[in-house]
C-alpha cells in the first residue's frame, strides 16, 4: 500500500468530529474551540488527519472542526454570527476578507503572538506576500494557510503542431498574440487561449500595464484610467479581433447560470494555453487522456514596453475570532497545525516519486514556504515554474469591502468582452458605481 492511500484510509478511519460555533469548558476542565472550514470536510484530508493528533496529545484543549459550503454564503455566515455574538473561536477564509472581517471587528489582533516567543510566525520560511495576506492596517489578523498564483500553461503537442519550439514560449503581449494565432484552427475546434472574464485572472493583465484598482491611499477607484483601460482593451481583443478564444466562453457569458471550463478545454487539447495556477498541475495529473507531458508552464508573456512582471496572488488564511476567551489557545493550535501541516507534505515531497506526488498533492498549501524549493523534487519543472515566479506575484490591495468592487468589475468585464460597452465605457461605469460607494 502506497503511502498516500495509507494516508486515505487513516483519513476515512477518523471518527467524525463535532460541530459547534463557539469555545466552551466542559466539566473535564478542557477547553473546546471550533474552528469553520469554507467547504467540504473531504478536501481537508491533512487538516483532519492533524486535528485528530492534536486532540491526542493536548487532551486540555480540543478542537472541533466545523465544514461549511464556500462562497458567498460563507462570508455572510461569518458576519452573521459576528453580528450575534455566535462566531467560532478559529476562522479559515480567503485573503480578500481579511480587511474587512479586521475592519468589521470579526478577527483578534493577533501581532502580539504572530512577533512574540513562545507560537510565533515562521517569518524566516514564509514568503513576505504570504504573510501579507493576513495583515492589515500593519497588524496581524491570521496565518497564511494555502497560496497561489498563475502562469501560463501550454500544450507541447499543440505548439509542436503549429511549426513553434515548445522550448520558447512567448514572452511579450505581441508575441502572446503571435503565437495564440498559429495555436488557432477555428475548423478544428482549437483555440490559443481562454479568457477568463473574472477580476483576479484580469487584474494579472492590468498590474503588467502598470493599472490598478485604487489609488495608493485607497480614497478613489481608477480602474477607468489609461493602463487598465488598455489593459482590458488587450482582453478584449483576443476575443473580438484576434479571435483566439472559443466562442464557447463568450456563449457562456450571454447565457445566465452557463460555464465554461477552461480547464477542461485545457486537458482535452480544445486550447493550447492557458492562464492558470498550481491547483491546475493535480486535476491535469488526474485527468489528461493523453499522459502529462504534453503540459509546460512559463512565466506569463509580459507587456513589451513596459516588461513589468506580475500574477495576482490568491489564497486562504487562518485567524482567530476576536469574541473567544481562548485567543492564546486557538492562536497556539494555529501555528501548530500550519507548521506540522507544511512537514506532513514536505515528507511526502521527500518520499513520493515526482507523478506521484503530483497527482496527489494540492501543491497551494507548500508553496508559501521558501524550504519548499530546496527541496529535491521542486527541480521538477512542473514545479519549479511556482519557485521562479514567486517573487512578481501581487497581492489585491488591501480594501475593507471588496465585494461590490469585484461583481461591479466582472459585470464590466464581461460587458466589454460581449461588445455591449467599449472597454473605457466600461471601465468608467465600474469607476462611477465604485466612487459613488466609497462616499
Amino acid at each position: 500500500m502506497t503511502k498516500m492511500r495509507s494516508i486515505l484510509v487513516l483519513f476515512c478511519l477518523l471518527p467524525c468530529l463535532l460541530f459547534a460555533s463557539g469555545a466552551e469548558e466542559t466539566s473535564d476542565g478542557a477547553i473546546h474551540l471550533s474552528y469553520w472550514l469554507d467547504g467540504s470536510i473531504e478536501s481537508f484530508a491533512p487538516t483532519v488527519m492533524l486535528t485528530e493528533k492534536w486532540n491526542e496529545e493536548n487532551p486540555d484543549i480540543q478542537v472541533e472542526l466545523v465544514p461549511l459550503p464556500a462562497g458567498d454564503s460563507y462570508n455572510q455566515k461569518v458576519l452573521t454570527a459576528a453580528a450575534g455574538n455566535a462566531l467560532p473561536d478559529i476562522i479559515r477564509m480567503d485573503e480578500l476578507f481579511v480587511p474587512q472581517f479586521a475592519a468589521e471587528g470579526v478577527l483578534a489582533d493577533v501581532t502580539d503572538l504572530a512577533t512574540g516567543e513562545e507560537n510565533p510566525i515562521n517569518f524566516d520560511d514564509i514568503y513576505q506576500n504570504a504573510l501579507d495576506m493576513g495583515i492589515y492596517d500593519g497588524r496581524y489578523y491570521g496565518y497564511p494557510d494555502d497560496y497561489s498564483w498563475a502562469v501560463l500553461a501550454y500544450r507541447k503537442d499543440l505548439f509542436e503542431a503549429a511549426g513553434l519550439d515548445p522550448a520558447k514560449p512567448p514572452k511579450t503581449w505581441d508575441e502572446f498574440v503571435e503565437y495564440a494565432e498559429k495555436l488557432t484552427d477555428a475548423d478544428k475546434g482549437q483555440y490559443g487561449f481562454v479568457i477568463q472574464p473574472y477580476d483576479w485572472w484580469f487584474f494579472t493583465w492590468m498590474w503588467m500595464n502598470g493599472g490598478d484598482v485604487f489609488n495608493d491611499d485607497m480614497t478613489k477607484c481608477i480602474i477607468n484610467e489609461p493602463e487598465a483601460v488598455e489593459a482590458l482593451q488587450f482582453y478584449v481583443d483576443l476575443h473580438s479581433k484576434y479571435h483566439v478564444v472559443p466562442p464557447a466562453v463568450v456563449s457562456a457569458m450571454r447565457t445566465q447560470g452557463a460555464q465554461f471550463s477552461a480547464e477542461s478545454a485545457m486537458i482535452n487539447g480544445q486550447v493550447a494555453m492557458l492562464q492558470i495556477g498550481p491547483w491546475f498541475t493535480q486535476t491535469y495529473y488526474q485527468q489528461s487522456p493523453d499522459g502529462v507531458d504534453n503540459l509546460i508552464y512559463a512565466p506569463l508573456p509580459v507587456e513589451g514596453e513596459k516588461g513589468i512582471e506580475a500574477s495576482a496572488i490568491g489564497g486562504r488564511v487562518i485567524s482567530v475570532s476576536a469574541t473567544t476567551p481562548y485567543r492564546e489557545e486557538a492562536w497556539e493550535y494555529v501555528v501548530w497545525l500550519e507548521e506540522n501541516k507544511v512537514q506532513y507534505y514536505q515528507e511526502l515531497a521527500r518520499t513520493m516519486d515526482s507523478e506521484e506526488f503530483l497527482r496527489n498533492v494540492n501543491l497551494t498549501e507548500i508553496l508559501p514556504r521558501k524550504s519548499t524549493a530546496d527541496l529535491p523534487i521542486f527541480g521538477h519543472p512542473h514545479l519549479s515554474i511556482f519557485v521562479e515566479t514567486a517573487d512578481a506575484t501581487h497581492l489585491r490591495q488591501r480594501y475593507t469591502s471588496w465585494t461590490k468592487p469585484a461583481r461591479v468589475i466582472n459585470e464590466e468585464l464581461q460587458a466589454a468582452i460581449l461588445g455591449i460597452k467599449t472597454p473605457q465605457q466600461a471601465m468608467d461605469d465600474a469607476a462611477a458605481v465604485i466612487n459613488a460607494d466609497m462616499q
